[in-house]
């Protein structure tokens, strides 16, 4: 067995690699990118699935999460504070947020804008920038930041 104390950096790295594969680095640069990563964790929702992504500050994914399986009613303060909390321990740079609907979205309802704008202010107070909402349906998605709303 292999002192791992006694090794450098890249050493360490490389032989962890050998044991357990490298790991898929993924870089967000569009609201694809971002509805093809959620995608496999919401796609069997029953109800309207809300995740989250925290983002590094070079635009890789640290991680992906589902948050509730019990829809935007559901998205209240406690939420926030999972995202939020997450995202610190993570040292996210931003995160982006989503969720799944049943019927095709053209345009925000109030109460999505509602909580865009409790998102966007927490985001604000923690000092974690919110990149985007994006909310996908089987047919595609829709990106707030896309269409100008964050």
């Amino acid at each position: 067995m292999k002192d791992f104390n006694k090794m450098n950096k890249s050493e360490l790295i490389a032989e962890l690699e050998k044991h357990y594969g490298t790991a898929e680095v993924v870089t967000v640069t569009h609201s694809r990118d971002c509805a093809e990563a959620f995608w496999p964790l919401i796609s069997k929702a029953k109800k309207e699935a809300v995740v989250v992504m925290y983002i590094s500050g070079s635009n890789q994914i640290i991680e992906k999460e589902l948050i509730t399986r019990e829809g935007l009613n559901s998205f209240d303060g406690s939420v926030f504070r999972k995202i939020f909390r997450k995202a610190i321990k993570l040292s996210s740079a931003s995160i982006i947020t989503g969720h799944k609907v049943f019927e095709k979205y053209s345009e925000p309802k109030k109460e999505d804008l509602e909580l865009l704008r409790n998102l966007l202010k927490t985001s604000e107070i923690i000092g974690i920038e919110l990149l985007d909402h994006v909310v996908m349906h089987k047919n595609g998605h829709y990106s707030y930041h896309g269409n100008g709303k964050i």
